[in-house]
């Protein structure tokens, strides 16, 4: 895609989105549509490579201790 994503955008992403396990993240295979865990951080390169559309990530709002997090509404 190769949008310019700026280090803003990558701090609101990561204040809404990365408040759960930063350890791993939910991830698919483009070409299959596979469903797989990505056993790696959430690093900043991670989310500039998902908000460029390079990579689909998903966050997994859960705590250490498996406890859910509350989903915020942005109104």
């Amino acid at each position: 895609m190769n949008a310019i994503v700026t280090k803003k955008q990558i701090d609101i992403f990561k204040s809404l989105f990365c408040v759960g396990r930063m350890d791993v993240y939910g991830t698919y295979y483009l070409d299959s549509g596979r469903c797989y865990v990505a056993q790696e951080p959430i690093t900043r390169e991670v989310i500039r490579k998902h908000l460029d559309g390079r990579i689909p990530m998903g966050v997994f709002m859960l705590k250490g201790d498996v406890t859910s997090l509350k989903v915020r509404k942005p109104y």
